[in-house]
């Protein structure tokens, strides 16, 4: 093996049923909703919370806080693929010569105890919040207010 080459992809995202692309739902005609959007024109829980209704503080907070928790995970997988325990390209770095075989073993084994390590520092974020907020969320057949968590921050 001549040259090894890490990279590492990190990804974060809401769920699309908090963006203001998500799926849209009807409204049904001469419901509370209809009233609020000024139209029966089908809505996402999105546009919902934030055009129909005038309070959307604490959906944006609650969506605000997501986006943090995601950027969190991010941020400590991060820190662990900095640490010795998860420096891929290092570990790959003291690799000693030998077959080929043996080579790509080790590289494989270094790879899965470096994975562990950014994957376990990236879901250790994964704790309960305990502020709740109410928003309204369509559940099939109907528009509806739902408590949700707000994720830990």
């Amino acid at each position: 093996v001549a040259v090894a080459y890490v990279t590492m992809q990190l990804r974060s995202q809401v769920h699309r049923e908090l963006r203001a692309d998500g799926f849209v739902y009807p409204v049904s005609a001469g419901s509370a909703q209809a009233l609020a959007c000024g139209s029966t024109n089908s809505q996402s829980n999105y546009s919902m919370n934030v055009q129909c209704y005038p309070n959307s503080k604490p959906f944006l907070a609650y969506t605000g806080a997501t986006w943090t928790h995601e950027d969190s995970h991010i941020a400590a997988a991060l820190d662990a693929a900095r640490t010795s325990g998860g420096d891929l390209h290092q570990m790959f770095m003291d690799i000693q010569p030998s077959l080929p075989h043996v080579v790509l073993n080790a590289a494989d084994d270094d790879y899965n105890r470096a994975q562990g390590v950014i994957r376990a520092a990236s879901l250790a974020v994964h704790t309960a919040g305990t502020d709740s907020v109410q928003m309204w969320m369509y559940d099939a057949p109907t528009w509806k207010q739902m408590w949700l968590r707000k994720p830990y921050l």
